[in-house]
């Protein structure tokens, strides 16, 4: 991996929005009434797991920008040295 990262570091395309239709369409409509569970069944964390996932992985667009920018210098400091 480290001697080509460009074969498995690559940016994704941007996700485009759903159209506002899809509310309305019967098959998919209750998606967006229905909230995310906290966990799965079956998939518990202990606590000191759940702790350290929500330290290394935290939720929202604020963490998402930060890794964003990680991967940026990710790839600087691959093309510099």
């Amino acid at each position: 991996m480290n001697r080509a990262p460009d074969e498995y570091i690559k940016e994704s395309p941007a996700p485009s929005s759903n159209q506002e239709s899809i509310r309305q369409d019967k098959k998919f409509s209750a998606l967006f009434e229905t909230s995310v569970p906290d966990t799965v069944p079956g998939f518990e964390l202990d606590e000191k797991d759940a702790a350290k996932m929500e330290e290394y992985w935290p939720a929202g667009e604020l963490a998402a920008n930060r890794v964003g920018i990680l991967i940026e210098i990710f790839h600087f400091l691959m093309n510099f040295y």
